[in-house]
């Protein structure tokens, strides 16, 4: 509360949260549609935040709609979404300036040149120390709020090979890789 209180809110009538001119503390959330667990989450961040005093509304959309509409082209205020990233460090199409997947728009000098000194390093040790120093720079300042990373159960065939050595969501990116043994 003191953070928002030092960016000029406080709780007016009702416990609601309001700045200097009287406005209420009010956004959007997006959450794709028929995916049981984001809109349970979806529910337990607007209760959180109402608790806070403010006045979070849900609005949910087909997958593909949610997509199109309001992430690519960044017309949100918040949203709930996965990702599902490839198994190498390089968070470079996520979050360098001006990148493809830089939904949020995030930009940061600093994490522009180490995301682009990481994907040029050919020394695993260099690129170790590189995205260790990205990460910390990441929780300094976050481009994004990362809320959970699902559980999963996973059951396999022993005689599959060729997964990643991922969660199974993240390793079906990769399909192409699996086979079986005789």
């Amino acid at each position: 509360m003191r953070l928002l209180a030092a960016a000029g809110w406080h709780r007016g009538p009702g416990g609601q949260l309001v700045n200097a001119r009287g406005e209420r503390f009010h956004f959007t959330l997006f959450v794709d549609k028929g995916n049981p667990s984001r809109e349970q989450a979806a529910l337990a961040v607007q209760q959180d935040l109402r608790a806070l005093g403010m006045d979070v509304a849900i609005q949910t959309l087909e997958f593909a709609a949610l997509v199109r509409d309001r992430l690519q082209p960044g017309n949100f205020e918040a949203i709930l979404i996965w990702w599902t990233t490839p198994p190498d460090p390089d968070q470079y199409s996520y979050y360098a300036t001006g990148q493809i997947n830089n939904n949020v728009a995030y930009s940061n000098r600093r994490a522009d040149s180490l995301l682009a000194s990481g994907r040029a390093a050919t020394d695993s040790a260099r690129r170790h120390a590189i995205y260790l120093e990205f990460q910390r720079l990441e929780r300094d300042d976050p481009p994004v709020l990362v809320l959970y990373y699902p559980q999963e159960i996973q059951a396999m065939n022993d005689r599959l090979d060729g997964i990643p050595a991922l969660g199974i969501r993240d390793a079906l990116r990769h399909s192409e890789t699996f086979h079986f043994r005789p």
